[in-house]
C-alpha cells in the first residue's frame, strides 16, 4: 500500500501519517489513546475510538 503523506491538517505533524493510513487503507476506525488526535481526526470525518472502546465492541 502506498501511503499519501500529504495530509498536514493535524496539530502534531507526527500524527499526519495516521490520517493518511486511515484514508488510504479505507479503515473502519482509528484507535488511539491520544485525545487530541482523536478529536482532530473526528473533525476530519474519521471514525475514532479509544482502545478501551474498541475492546468493548470486539473485533
Amino acid at each position: 500500500m502506498v501511503v499519501n503523506d500529504t495530509v498536514s491538517q493535524l496539530t502534531d505533524p507526527k500524527d499526519n501519517f495516521l490520517i493518511s493510513l486511515y484514508k488510504t487503507g479505507n479503515a473502519t476506525f482509528l484507535v488511539s489513546g491520544d485525545k487530541e488526535l482523536l478529536h482532530e481526526a473526528s473533525n476530519l470525518g474519521c471514525r475514532v475510538m479509544t482502545l478501551k472502546e474498541f475492546e468493548i465492541i470486539g473485533p
